[in-house]
């Protein structure tokens, strides 16, 4: 069985959201962001779970 998930995001895409509001985010928020995406991706990588690749286009 393949099943897609997909999370919907209020802000629409990280790039999107971070040229937004790059510079209003506190230094400590950006890093909280970047820890959470490291943190989900070793979860997912943990149980073997297959995820599409992550670009920064």
């Amino acid at each position: 069985m393949i099943l897609e998930i997909i999370e919907y995001a209020n802000e629409g895409n990280l790039r999107d959201y971070l040229n937004e509001k790059f510079d209003s985010l506190q230094w400590e928020n950006k890093i909280q962001m970047a820890f959470d995406i490291t943190s989900g991706l070793k979860c997912l990588h943990s149980k073997n779970i297959i995820h599409r690749h992550l670009v920064n286009q």
